[in-house]
């Protein structure tokens, strides 16, 4: 069960063996935390945008949540025990909730005699939910404005809802940057880049480039208003709602 001798054909073990795994193992048998006889049986590596270095666990340091199928006729109540003998597959791995859930993470755990893998290099989905929670603040509050005519209201916050959106889509891009400081201009510029790419319908990086005028023109009065009707406007919520609900999906 000694993962060192279990890697075979499988190149992409052995990648994270030889740049990972197997220089901490030399430097923990250096320092004598663990023995020459050491065996590896689990690991897991977090990376991290907040640290330079990646943080590695060995076998027992190792902590992931299973998502699971049983046998079919195996019934199982909530805080009872799973044996692996009850275990048809298993569907994913993620790390626990008290993990950093900003981090992407590669995983290579023993579940009884099976060996699971589980790779998510996905960054920052804990604070791209925390974004959306708060464009959907914003959304509700240009719902509102609109319904009762405050169009300037209802153009600043759409916009913010737009913005905010948009920038929790483009979080999950390992980019220190990006993730440090933005504004108007970077976050328009990098989804005008993203949707160019296709990885994006273009349609949202068009309503944030709108709304940046609109918003230039109602909140700072800058210039007639450009606002026509309340159908254009309602379309502006669709799609920033469309957008949140794109950006959940991408952390679900």
């Amino acid at each position: 069960m000694n993962l060192l001798t279990q890697i075979h054909n499988d190149i992409t073990l052995k990648q994270f063996l030889d740049i990972y795994i197997i220089p901490e193992i030399e430097k923990r048998k250096n320092e004598k935390i663990i023995g020459e006889d050491f065996e590896l049986i689990s690991f897991q590596i977090l990376f991290s945008l907040s640290k330079s270095v990646p943080e590695i666990r060995l076998n027992e340091e190792c902590k992931i949540v299973a998502n699971i199928k049983v046998k079919e006729g195996i019934i199982i109540s909530k805080g009872e025990p799973i044996h692996w003998d009850d275990v048809e597959s298993v569907i994913s791995l993620k790390l626990e909730e008290n993990d950093d859930g900003d981090c992407g993470h590669v995983s290579y755990i023993y579940l009884g005699n099976n060996l699971v893998s589980s790779f998510d290099f996905r960054y920052n989905k804990k604070t791209i939910k925390q974004r959306i929670e708060i464009s959907r603040q914003f959304l509700d509050t240009a719902k509102f404005a609109l319904d009762n005519g405050f169009y300037n209201v209802y153009v600043d916050n759409i916009f913010s809802a737009t913005e905010i959106a948009s920038q929790a889509c483009l979080l999950i891009l390992p980019d220190k940057n990006f993730l440090a400081k933005t504004n108007h201009k970077a976050i328009k510029s990098k989804l005008n880049w993203w949707s160019s790419l296709g990885n994006i319908d273009m349609k949202f990086s068009t309503v944030l480039n709108q709304l940046s005028v609109l918003r230039n023109n109602e909140r700072y009065f800058n210039g007639e208003t450009t606002l026509t009707n309340k159908d254009e406007s309602k379309e502006y919520i669709e799609s920033v709602d469309e957008l949140i609900k794109h950006v959940e999906l991408t952390v679900k």
